[in-house]
């Protein structure tokens, strides 16, 4: 059984025409009206669907050619929802051995219709499970999302707020298409200056306020799942530095600044714990623990709710003498990235060609918050630690590491291997 759509042969007043579902088997036949019509311009045919016209053949009035589009794509949404309705409730009562009857699948589609008009249209109720994205009642897992997942949720709102406000756009379940996505990322492009990482991050979230209410039956909008409407990313270089530079920019004098002397302080216990940032803020004395006359750094970690024990070294002692026994009051992750940059150009990281999409950048404007971590991993496992080890220590899998944080520049590698392919041809000249 597959159900067609065909349009009445006699129009409307307003020269619309109405459609109708006609399903046939096994010698039974239904036809099925909804209340929906369309003008003969805007279906197919041959199809049985529903034109979405482009901008390219129009000359209408900007926004009332958006305001059409919105509605047939919704009509394109009903009809593909009325459809698989029609197939699952045939198969539903095929399964129980008993022919399906015409007057029993037309009773189950305008059931179906009524609950799909009364909360399948989304006008309203895009903004209401955001809200509860936000405000923490949604759970993965059965877990509260973190504070920096309901933060991005936020942001997300106040994003979409400002497009819907200047491009006149409102947002509902059913307008989130092909065309929102390409106006809503040339918005975040125009209006917040935003790169492919962070439009992504948006793009993701708005994915998962769609899929609940996909699953939680309040639309029936699938076009989010297109291979078009995609999460933009870009790839991004894992700088580290090395052992050799993590000491050089230790020992430099910074004592002229004491902003840029905390953040390089606090830089430099991160790429000797491998903690993240976010974790960093949260480190209290009672984090410091002697363990059988071992100092210890014990401590929950926000992104993977695990905890970690990293035994601290020499530096990281230091540091926490010299701000009685804990790390700096924290500031925010832009002024630390801005700092950091800084005391890495005092310091004289300099070298350029670390990282391979951007050869001519000095390595001190390459350092953020990530690249302590970055630091940890591969500084100490190129000292002689094993990955597996260093792994349980942070709390992550070898997976991760060996994916995201052991990356290395091809500058890197040559440098490394230069040695031993000098060593070669010396022995072959002598």
């Amino acid at each position: 059984m597959e159900p067609k759509y065909y349009l009445s042969s006699r129009p409307n007043k307003d020269k619309t025409y109405l459609i109708r579902l006609q399903a046939k088997w096994q010698g039974q036949r239904v036809v099925f009206t909804f209340g929906e019509s369309v003008l003969k311009s805007d279906w197919n045919k041959k199809t049985g669907a529903v034109i979405i016209p482009g901008m390219k053949k129009t000359k209408e009035d900007v926004n009332d050619f958006n305001k059409r589009v919105e509605k047939l794509l919704a009509l394109q949404d009903k009809l593909s929802a009325l459809g698989d309705e029609a197939v699952k409730q045939y198969l539903n009562i095929s399964s129980t051995g008993a022919t399906p009857s015409a007057a029993l699948l037309k009773t189950s589609l305008m059931l179906f219709m009524e609950r799909y008009n009364v909360q399948g249209t989304g006008e309203s109720d895009f903004y209401e499970m955001l809200n509860r994205f936000i405000n923490g009642e949604i759970r993965r897992e059965g877990k509260r999302l973190k504070h920096n997942t309901t933060k991005g949720y936020g942001t997300l709102k106040h994003h979409l707020s400002k497009f819907s406000d200047k491009r006149k756009y409102d947002i509902t379940f059913q307008s989130i298409n092909n065309l929102f996505y390409g106006k809503y990322l040339a918005f975040l492009e125009d209006e917040f200056n935003l790169g492919p990482n962070s439009i992504g991050k948006d793009i993701k979230n708005i994915k998962s306020v769609m899929n609940h209410g996909l699953d939680e039956g309040l639309h029936h909008n699938r076009a989010f799942q297109n291979k078009s409407f995609t999460k933009p990313k870009e790839k991004t270089s894992a700088v580290y530095l090395t052992m050799e530079e993590l000491d050089q920019f230790y020992h430099f004098d910074l004592s002229g600044n004491k902003a840029l002397e905390r953040v390089r302080d606090v830089f430099i216990f991160m790429a000797h714990t491998g903690i993240r940032y976010s974790d960093r803020k949260r480190i209290t004395k009672e984090n410091i623990v002697n363990v059988d006359g071992e100092i210890m750094l014990v401590i929950k970690t926000q992104k993977v709710d695990s905890v970690v024990t990293v035994p601290l070294v020499q530096y990281c002692l230091s540091i926490l003498e010299k701000y009685d026994g804990t790390l700096p009051l924290p500031i925010s992750d832009q002024r630390f990235r801005i700092h950091l940059k800084e005391a890495g150009r005092l310091a004289g990281l300099t070298q350029t060609g670390r990282d391979p999409l951007q050869m001519d950048v000095p390595l001190y404007k390459l350092l953020g918050t990530h690249t302590g971590k970055r630091s940890f991993v591969t500084a100490y496992h190129e000292s002689g630690v094993p990955l597996e080890n260093l792994a349980r220590m942070i709390g992550t899998t070898m997976k991760t590491l060996e994916g995201t944080y052991r990356k290395t520049s091809a500058l890197d590698v040559a440098r490394r291997s230069g040695s031993a392919m000098r060593a070669i041809h010396g022995r072959k000249a002598s």
